[in-house]
């Protein structure tokens, strides 16, 4: 058999600072603690909407919700850059059979070929696939990320995690 040449990237510093590393852990703090807040906040909605369907209150307390509800989730790939303070709060590395560099080139020899890029562990909110979306190079930017197909439908979270150019 014949062994593969493995490349291992590391994206975040050995000295990056303390204010870096928190800001790391304030974003992706934020992408938590919307995950958390949605359903309370959707469920108050609907109490609200149920009880005092036409008070002044109920109307600008779900006016996000209805506002969540009628836009459309919007990729969001020039964002991505913003979010490297992640990348140092997780210490977060790679290991590929094929470099970026090759990837690009395999698609550029044959373009109407289609790929399938499988990696990390993956569920609802995952550190490591939002990760990964950041540490990428801007050209694969636009390549979309599965997620769950209730995640893309739930008002909120499917635009702040549909930044992540999510399918």
């Amino acid at each position: 058999t014949t062994s593969k040449a493995v490349h291992h990237q590391k994206f975040y510093k050995d000295d990056c600072s303390t204010f870096r590393y928190m800001m790391g852990f304030f974003l992706a703090s934020f992408f938590s603690v919307t995950y958390i807040l949605t359903p309370i906040y959707s469920l108050a909605c609907i109490y609200f909407l149920c009880t005092s369907p036409t008070s002044a209150f109920t109307l600008k307390f779900a006016s996000l919700f209805f506002l969540s509800i009628l836009l459309p989730c919007v990729s969001r790939p020039k964002l991505l850059s913003k979010l490297t303070p992640m990348l140092d709060f997780f210490q977060y590395e790679e290991i590929h059979e094929l470099s970026y560099t090759e990837l690009a080139e395999m698609a550029s020899k044959n373009p109407k070929k289609k790929y399938l890029l499988v990696a990390q562990p993956h569920g609802v909110l995952s550190y490591c696939g939002f990760c990964a979306k950041v540490a990428c190079p801007p050209k694969f930017g636009h390549v979309p990320t599965a997620a769950a197909a209730s995640l893309m439908k739930t008002p909120i979270l499917k635009q702040v995690i549909g930044c992540f150019t999510l399918v």
